[in-house]
């Protein structure tokens, strides 16, 4: 490890009293919940700049303007699904994986979803 350079702060990942972030998504910390009336917070607006890139590569215009509801879309919930690790960092509650792709993939492989 080079003591030169300090450790990059990992940005995708994060829990703070708000909000946890889980691969890039924001959500209410207390709640587990993308649009929370009680904390109140919406994170679909900043979610979504994470995943419209995606979409746009992936269909046409046609498409994407037909079927993206944008921050209309039913919001997210990561309820009992991420737990708080021995370091602070949050992570997936069935592997303990920071990060996890397998149960936070909010775009690759997900393309259905966001056109509900």
């Amino acid at each position: 490890m080079d003591l030169n350079f300090p450790q990059e702060e990992d940005n995708n990942n994060y829990l703070d009293t708000d909000s946890v972030c889980l691969n890039g998504f924001c959500f209410c910390a207390r709640h587990s919940l993308e649009l929370c009336p009680k904390c109140p917070t919406d994170n679909r607006g900043i979610n979504n700049m994470q995943v419209e890139d995606y979409l746009h590569e992936q269909c046409s215009e046609a498409e994407f303007e037909a079927k993206w509801k944008g921050d209309d879309r039913p919001p997210l919930n990561v309820s009992h699904r991420w737990t708080k690790l021995s370091n602070g960092k949050p992570a997936c509650s069935e592997h303990k994986q920071i990060g996890c792709e397998e149960c936070f993939n909010w775009g690759q492989g997900k393309r259905c979803f966001f056109f509900v």
